[in-house]
């Protein structure tokens, strides 16, 4: 009990975490495994005070033998707040100052530990896996010192004592079970009964080397039928663990076991020197005979499992093995004894696969890796000895260790020395793999850190720290250091300096050549291979295929022209042309994000834009010499005069260029943007005070823009060449019979042909009015967007500043925010209160609300405001409330984005005829697009309406334009739910998956019929127990079956039925129809049911053959 309170003292009132080590961190309270130290410690503060009447601390009652781990990286007093640098002296700390009843006479076994960066608190030694340290301190740094009486050796604690007590120096030695053999250790027994005994199977009585083998070939061979009971001596069991514990461990009958002794009696030598005859090879053999074929030969280990090759190194997936082999040998040259993979050989695993199709000898194999070892270490001693910076360039300083981007050297050097001394270790270091990888330094300041010697070249410190410092540094190891002085970025050989480092680069690589690669064709001279190399591969490769058809080139400048104009890339919607697919499909996503996912050459519908883009991919239509753009006069001004003349009005008069967006006015030259005007021209005054046609705001887009497109059937005009184009497929359709040319009757074959003719006729061009002639008043302007951001705006405006609940409805109901999916709306509205409080403009959920293409449903069942808490009738009163008294910003302007619902359970009302009402909300969703769709959107193939085009997209994919053929008979089908019917009902396919068994079955239906029977698991009714496959099942069973309810009555004689079913069959006797006639007798029939009965009648007694 001592202990306890001295442990509860202890926790309550320090800083110190206890914790728990089993290969991961575990909580001392409540055993959770925590990966990082970080979320340890906010883990074990989360359990708030400790108290002796907690689990963890009730099963202390060892004493010295229940070792206590505690993380003493920040020690400070929680009373005071005072910070100390041992455990001691807070203990002491808390005993005089705040006199707590902490007992010292108490023993406790407490391990202290930094788990801030895993160094020993005696020798400060830093380790990068908790395990090893704590093997470190138990074998350098022991508290105690226990003393084995038989053979002298010290352990740390009780436990490690007993252990080697009972493996080692038990009374009689260690005597197998299967001969009368003994031995001085048990490992050496157990040994001895892998080499010479081998275990049986309890069932089949198989021979395996080992327990575990032994317990895999059950599993496999005799898979668990659910029972109990071991096979070999019937002894029963209350768990599976238990049973495969026994399994292990039982030995069967005993005239079984004397039969099996006797046996092996036999066929072995008792001779007791068994051991020095066979001798079985040690493990550190194996692994060396492995190290040396795999390092001295072209031999490729490797792993196979699951029908792909896997790499013995890092374990990585490959396809084939020539891949494989490629990796190996780029990414693992040489193979290490220390490495973990040859680690895992051992005696029991000592087999590794290798390929051996292009066996050959190495011999300069290990004297590459000899070179590789020295030119890391080479670097690893110039790094920690000197002021020399190491970085990277890509456009700005990077750390050569890291990777992070920095815009000065200084930033760059305080980053880079704060990483400490580099290791062999570090991935950056291992990365330098040959002498033709280059090194950037830093040579601002070169000095010795040992002397603080300065130098003015690398060579001369290199030379220094060899002959003063006795450093093992390998002047033979070549390495490609390039040194830059970042200081000023003046160049070291000729002092011209340079306001760029790229600018540098290329003058040291022109001007001052550490090397010489001169080209073998041309005799141009190169400063690395790499640039060799890429200008061989550019201009003296013998042929430059093109990869869209079968010609080659000589050079690939000629290639890039010949794409450009042979293989032309059209967009899909507007037929514009482009040089190659990647400006094309920058051009869909940018210009065409909103249009209708409809393509222009085959004419196929995507239900969403990404799978628009991927069909773009694939459909193209690239004519070889037709384009798009309207041909224009030679007379027209050219694009150069355009800049000009706007440079001309802004440098000699005082009109100032601006733009405006957002509300805000922006600079014409760069994106600074301002609130008031008056702030914009002092800003373009002082800041640009002069324009030049180079300047990237002078770049205009096209000289088309501005130029109204005339449509020579009716005379409309247009904005876009995209619009005409539209406006000609809408209005003008061409059949296909009559496919000419309204301007000079030329036939074509196709719609698209036609459509790019026409772009370029030149009878229309010899037509056509000026571009500057006044536009009539016809001229049709595109119609403008919404403004998807004050769109988003207006909905976080609702559900942030209101009670309003969104939601998502597909069969299920699934939350707004993280698409989690409920059957009751009760249960989404408790989740979307706790989980997600706040909506956010970022979120993922809110980029897709894309104004009429994609509206937002919420529940006003319980509308409030959040501010101060008034009810509110509907969303409209909602909307001005916030508008008026808490001053929202709310564009009333922009409607139709949030759809407004009351989901009251069973009695959901229309929210355009409330009194209209509904127990289902997939109903209700089917109602408003029947009857209140104003026929806005309506299906070309069966003529349903629908109320927006997402909606009717789907429809028309999953309903008519789907094709989905069967693999087994190549049947089609509309959708993928008619197909997977169809490969039931005729193939037998069983595609639904039990999740509790593997059992497989035809539907959906019958998966949950067979979840009721055999799991019992299902939605049970509360009154009778009765399990239902679907929820809506259970809630009619409840209102027919035990609430009794009768809601629809009859007309004529009112009496009320449960539903409209049962109310239709009743309606019968008032019809007195009778419709249904025996082909027997000619007696008529009410209902079928009745005739079915009647005819078993004449069935019975031999009227009717069967």
């Amino acid at each position: 009990m001592r202990r306890r309170r001295n442990l509860q003292i202890i926790f309550n009132n320090t800083s110190i975490i206890p914790f728990k080590w089993r290969g991961k961190y575990l909580c001392f309270y409540c055993s959770k495994d925590i990966s990082e130290y970080t979320e340890l410690r906010k883990h074990t503060k989360s359990h708030g005070n400790c108290s002796i009447k907690d689990h963890s601390l009730k099963v202390l009652k060892g004493g010295q033998n229940m070792e206590i781990k505690i993380d003493v990286s920040d020690i400070s007093c929680e009373i005071c707040t005072e910070p100390f640098p041992s455990f001691d002296e807070v203990i002491t700390h808390l005993f005089v100052k705040h006199k707590l009843e902490y007992d010292k006479g108490v023993d406790m076994a407490i391990e202290e530990y930094k788990l801030v960066d895993l160094s020993c608190i005696c020798c400060d030694e830093k380790f990068t896996y908790f395990g090893y340290l704590v093997s470190h301190v138990n074998n350098n740094h022991p508290k105690n010192c226990l003393i084995c009486d038989k053979c002298n050796q010290k352990f740390n604690k009780k436990r490690d004592l007993f252990s080697h007590m009972k493996n080692y120096h038990r009374e009689g030695g260690y005597q197998c079970e299967l001969c009368p053999q003994t031995f001085s250790s048990l490992n050496i027994l157990r040994k001895h009964r892998n080499n010479r005994h081998l275990t049986r199977c309890n069932i089949c009585h198989l021979k395996l080397p080992s327990a575990a083998l032994k317990q895999k070939h059950i599993e496999l061979e005799h898979p668990d039928d659910g029972s109990l009971q071991c096979d070999t001596c019937l002894k029963e069991f209350h768990t599976k663990q238990g049973l495969r514990m026994h399994n292990r461990k039982c030995k069967g009958e005993e005239i079984f076991e004397i039969a099996i002794k006797k046996e092996e009696y036999v066929a072995m030598d008792l001779d007791q020197n068994y051991d020095d005859q066979v001798k079985r090879p040690s493990v550190k053999q194996i692994r060396e005979n492995i190290v040396i074929v795999i390092n001295m030969s072209t031999a490729i280990p490797f792993n196979f499992y699951k029908n792909k090759f896997n790499c013995f190194y890092c374990s990585k997936d490959f396809p084939d093995s020539d891949s494989m082999r490629e990796h190996t040998v780029m990414e693992h040259p040489v193979c290490d004894v220390k490495e973990k993979c040859i680690r895992k050989c051992r005696e029991s695993v000592a087999c590794v696969k290798i390929d051996v199709s292009s066996l050959a000898y190495l011999e300069s194999r290990t004297a590459k890796h000899s070179d590789c070892d020295q030119r890391r270490r080479n670097l690893q001693i110039l790094l920690n000895n000197t002021t020399l910076i190491p970085f990277k360039w890509r456009g700005k300083y990077m750390c050569f260790y890291c990777g992070d981007a920095y815009d000065t050297h200084k930033s760059l050097a305080k980053h880079t020395k704060a990483h400490g001394p580099c290791s062999l270790k570090d991935r950056a270091i291992k990365l330098v793999k040959s002498a033709e990888i280059e090194i950037k330094v830093d040579m601002s300041d070169i000095s010795c850190e040992i002397c603080a010697e300065s130098f003015n070249d690398i060579h001369d410190i290199v030379e220094h720290l060899i002959s003063s410092h006795q450093l093992p540094y390998d002047k033979k190891v070549e390495i490609l250091i390039s040194a830059y002085r970042l200081i000023d970025l003046k160049c070291r050989v000729c002092g011209q300096c340079f306001d760029y480092l790229r600018n540098l680069i290329s003058h040291m690589n022109k001007e001052h050549p550490s090397n010489c690669f001169p080209c073998p064709d041309c005799r141009l001279k190169f400063n690395k291979k790499r640039d060799l190399e890429s200008h061989i591969r550019f201009y003296h490769r013998d042929t430059h295929p093109c990869t869209k058809c079968t010609m080659k080139f000589s050079t690939n400048a000629a290639l890039q022209r010949h794409r450009s104009r042979a293989h032309s890339s059209t967009c899909n919607l507007c037929f514009r042309i482009f040089s190659s697919d990647k400006k094309r499909l920058a051009h869909l996503k940018s210009e065409h994000d909103s249009d209708e996912n409809k393509c222009g050459f085959c004419y196929e519908v995507l239900t969403t834009k990404q799978a628009f883009i991927r069909h773009a991919l694939k459909c193209q239509h690239n004519p070889r010499e037709e384009t798009s753009t309207p041909v224009e006069p030679d007379n027209k001004i050219t694009v150069k005069e355009i800049r000009m003349s706007l440079a001309c009005i802004f440098n000699m008069t005082t009109a100032l260029p601006f733009k405006y967006c957002m509300n805000k006015f922006r600079c014409f030259y760069c994106p600074e943007s301002f609130d008031s005007c008056d702030d914009l021209k002092e800003h373009s005054t002082t800041q640009h005070p002069y324009c030049d046609i180079s300047f990237k705001c002078m770049k205009l887009k096209s000289r088309y823009d501005g130029i109204k497109i005339k449509c020579m059937s009716c005379g409309l005009r247009f904005a876009s060449l995209s619009l005409l184009q539209k406006h000609i497929l809408v209005d003008h359709p061409q059949s296909e019979d009559n496919m000419k040319c309204s301007y000079c009757s030329k036939e074509f074959h196709s719609s698209i042909g036609l459509m790019q003719h026409i772009s370029k006729c030149k009878v229309k061009l010899l037509s056509q009015e000026e571009p500057n002639s006044s536009l009539t008043e016809d001229s049709i302007e595109p119609k403008k967007k919404q403004n998807v951001l004050q769109i988003r705006q207006n909905i976080q405006c609702v559900l942030n500043m209101s009670t309003a609940v969104p939601f998502k409805f597909f069969s299920k109901y699934s939350c707004f925010y993280c698409s989690k999916k409920f059957v009751e709306f009760d249960e989404l509205r408790q989740h979307t209160t706790l989980e997600h409080p706040v909506c956010d403009l970022k979120a993922k959920c809110m980029k897709k609300c894309k104004g009429e293409r994609v509206s937002v449903k919420i529940d006003i069942s319980d509308l409030a405001c959040k501010v101060c808490g008034l009810p509110m009738p509907n969303l409209e009163d909602l909307v001005n409330h916030l508008i008026e008294t808490h001053k929202a910003k709310y564009d009333t302007s922009i409607t139709g984005c949030l759809e407004p619902y009351r989901l009251i359970k069973d009695n959901m009302p229309c929210p355009i005829c409330p009194d209209t009402v509904f127990r289902y909300f997939g109903i209700l969703l089917r109602h408003m697009s029947s009857v209140h769709s104003n026929n806005n959107r309506i299906c070309d193939f069966c003529g349903r309406s629908f109320r927006n085009a997402a909606n009717l997209n789907v429809h028309i994919t999953y309903a008519h334009t789907g094709s989905c053929e069967c693999d087994v008979c190549g049947a089609k089908y509309k959708n993928q739910w008619c197909l997977a019917r169809h490969r039931a009902r005729t193939h037998n396919a069983k595609d639904h998956k039990c999740p509790k068994c593997p059992e497989k079955f035809q539907s959906q239906y019958h998966t949950q019929k067979h979840l009721i029977k055999i799991h019992n698991i299902g939605h049970k009714c509360s009154y009778c127990g009765k399990m239902f496959t679907r929820n809506s099942f259970m809630k009619d069973h409840v209102r027919r079956t035990h609430l009794k309810e009768k809601n629809i009555p009859c007309s004529i004689c009112n009496e009320k039925f449960f539903d409209n079913y049962l109310l239709r069959m009743h309606m019968v006797k008032h019809e007195g129809d009778r419709k249904f006639t025996c082909t027997v007798c000619g007696k008529a029939f009410l209902r079928r049911s009745n005739l079915s009965s009647h005819m078993e009648m004449h069935k019975k007694y031999g009227h009717v053959q069967v």
